[in-house]
């Protein structure tokens, strides 16, 4: 693929997870800053170090990382440790570990922007009212410290991006806030990289995670609609291993009861498992390093499977 677009003089375009992860990186919700006009004299920690025992506190907004994140035994033992403030619409797995909760607006409920992952500046149109707004929260919380932030509405907040965010210097927040797409810079880079030796996992069998199609990430909003929770496993695996319908898959770094479910499309050597339900904590199997990315490994686990 990468060879063809190169070809083409192509672009590539990879899907991410959740909406404005481009907006959040951009704004500095990244080690480096690298985007940022004033940037920091030291790398900070990508989220996984911080949760395995890099952070002592951690405010959280919308998002589920005692789920999402691998190697849990070790994250939720450090998070009993952390003074963690939740700002969320919902209530999930990491709201047992908060020390603070408050309940924010939805997202289709709050007005702002997000950037999509070729860094298009799209406006929120609010689908209706309820809850705090999280810049209004993040903003009494920084006053309980001192700072005065004096932003009026979002569209405030949005024109010190512009201000401090190197690829937005450009952008005309009214444009913007009249209901026009604009494009922040996005230059096409191309330097040579030292390629990394991939860290090979090996293992009679390996679990490989997917997604479900009426399912999103940790199930928070899509928890209320049917998902399939068993465990695919070719059925010459069950019978050798004499599994019927329950069994426990198990790692170097966890295990998980599960229910199985036979099916002959799944090679021999995999096991397929979904992560959107909180009744399979499948992240309990994942290890703990990530590549030079800051990704983890959620792919090619090397597991064992017994009855259960």
């Amino acid at each position: 693929l990468l060879h063809l677009a190169l070809k083409l003089n192509a672009k590539i375009l990879t899907q991410r997870g959740k909406i404005n992860i481009q907006g959040a990186g951009d704004v500095g919700c990244e080690p480096t800053g690298s985007t940022l006009v004033e940037k920091p004299e030291e790398p900070g920690m990508n989220v996984v170090e911080a949760f395995l025992g890099g952070a002592k506190s951690a405010i959280v907004l919308p998002c589920d990382p005692a789920r999402s994140l691998p190697d849990l035994n070790a994250v939720w033992e450090h998070m009993k440790s952390m003074f963690i403030v939740q700002i969320s619409p919902y209530v999930n797995t990491t709201t047992a570990f908060a020390r603070v909760y408050i309940p924010s607006a939805h997202l289709l409920h709050q007005r702002g922007t997000v950037t999509t992952g070729e860094r298009r500046i799209r406006l929120l149109r609010p689908v209706g009212a309820g809850g705090y707004r999280i810049w209004e929260v993040i903003s009494k919380l920084a006053e309980r410290y001192g700072e005065k932030w004096r932003y009026r509405d979002e569209r405030e907040v949005f024109g010190e991006i512009v201000e401090k965010v190197i690829p937005y210097r450009h952008v005309d927040p009214g444009l913007v806030y009249s209901g026009v797409d604009v494009y922040a810079d996005k230059e096409v880079k191309k330097r040579e990289v030292k390629v990394e030796e991939p860290r090979v996992l090996s293992g009679d069998l390996l679990l490989v995670t997917k997604r479900q199609a009426l399912q999103f990430n940790t199930g928070e909003m899509t928890r209320k609609w049917p998902g399939d929770k068993r465990v695919r496993v070719n059925p010459k695996v069950l019978r050798r291993r004499g599994i019927k319908e329950r069994a426990v898959v198990a790692s170097e770094w966890g295990e998980v009861e599960v229910e199985v479910v036979p099916d002959r499309s799944v090679p021999e050597n995999i096991i397929v498992a979904s992560f959107h339900f909180e009744d399979l904590p499948i992240n309990l199997l994942a290890p703990p390093y990530t590549n030079r990315s800051g990704t983890p490994h959620y792919k090619g686990i090397p597991v064992e499977i017994r009855p259960a």
